[in-house]
């Protein structure tokens, strides 16, 4: 009987980590490929720069490795926000700011 309590749980714990791991990625990671958006965003920021860092004016273009990926699913809940661009459409969620393509495959935003 204790063997079985241990063991309910043991495996309790585990799957609370693994919903708590989850849940901690919130649509974000490297496994979406979005070197695409990546690439619009660099070539359109001097359009862009002012949504991602509305509070900074000289600011260098941004490098491949300050990009994050996000999942499209991430969209949903995220407010849009105004066109700066006319081959992206970008998003605020939870104070995150990121850019999607028109068909909203892929979608990246800059650390």
């Amino acid at each position: 009987m204790i063997k079985l309590f241990i063991l309910v749980g043991l495996l309790g714990t585990l799957a609370g980590a693994q919903a708590a791991s989850l849940g901690g990625n919130m649509g974000f990671g490297n496994s979406v490929d979005c070197g695409s958006v990546k690439r619009d965003i660099i070539r359109q920021w001097a359009d862009l720069r002012d949504f991602f860092r509305p509070d900074q004016r000289d600011l260098k273009r941004p490098r491949s490795r300050e990009f994050f990926c996000v999942t499209a699913q991430y969209t949903h809940n995220a407010m849009p926000a105004r066109r700066f661009s006319t081959t992206l459409q970008c998003y605020t969620n939870r104070g995150t700011r990121f850019c999607c393509d028109q068909q909203e495959n892929a979608c990246a935003g800059i650390n």
